[in-house]
């Protein structure tokens, strides 16, 4: 299931439920207006401060030359001290000019780095190689909050999906044999095998209250024809078992 990284409007959807994407092929698009003004402002900002820099640029060929003239008349004693300082000091002036419009020149190319990075927060790419399985194009032009579902991407791989609750992620290994049963064919049993436990725990709102799950993906051999994604089946893994002081601890609750 694919989230919206921001909040904005949905102004452009590429994908329609049914195809096949690729990794990282862009599917939609975020578009947030005040990142689109702030943009443009600190844009339009770098122009003027270049455009300064510009002309400090064309002062300072005429006074380098300037500046390293004098000096040489002034070693030659041509001209006096006083004068050369006065050269010195213009010169002297426009360098430090030109250092401040760097660094303002600078500040705003990272203030525009962060804000194109946000900007592309809100094109929106696919994680795997699959395909959709949800209609996207009616949320076209609509206004997404972060957070909010977009669509869900199924992938090619045949295997099944579910969170397993935290007390029993030491009981589980990747290669432990499974056994399943989807519910739409209750009389029959599948076999798999753990092939993946997720590295990080998620919460799950179970009965009003939150609890931490580990999300299990199963490989299911001669994978039945005729279940979607989504459908609901009962796993049943052959682990390490439950100490007797866990197993107590459990039927108490």
């Amino acid at each position: 299931s694919l989230e919206a990284l921001k909040e904005g409007k949905i102004t452009d959807v590429f994908v329609k439920e049914g195809e096949s994407v690729q990794k990282d092929q862009v599917i939609a698009r975020i578009v947030n207006p005040d990142d689109e003004r702030e943009i443009a402002e600190v844009k339009g900002q770098s122009k003027l401060v270049q455009a300064r820099l510009a002309v400090l640029d064309a002062k300072r060929i005429y006074w380098l030359e300037r500046y390293e003239e004098d000096k040489r008349l002034a070693d030659k004693k041509v001209i006096s001290r006083d004068e050369f300082q006065k050269t010195e000091l213009s010169f002297r002036t426009l360098e430090e000019e030109r250092d401040v419009l760097k660094a303002e020149l600078a500040v705003l190319g990272e203030k525009l780095l962060g804000l194109e990075k946000e900007r592309n927060e809100g094109v929106v790419t696919s994680p795997i190689s699959g395909s959709v399985i949800s209609d996207i194009q009616e949320k076209y032009g609509t206004f997404a909050t972060k957070g909010k579902f977009l669509l869900t991407l199924a992938s090619p791989e045949q295997r099944l999906e579910f969170f397993l609750a935290e007390e029993d992620y030491g009981r589980v290994d990747v290669g432990d044999p499974a056994k399943i049963k989807f519910y739409p064919l209750p009389n029959k049993t599948f076999r798999g095998r753990v092939v993946a436990l997720k590295h990080y725990a998620e919460p799950v709102d179970k009965h009003g209250f939150k609890k931490n799950f580990i999300k299990v993906s199963i490989d299911v051999e001669d994978f039945p024809k005729g279940i979607r994604n989504g459908m609901t089946a009962k796993v049943r893994i052959k682990g390490r078992p439950v100490s007797l002081l866990n197993g107590i601890r459990r039927r108490i609750g």
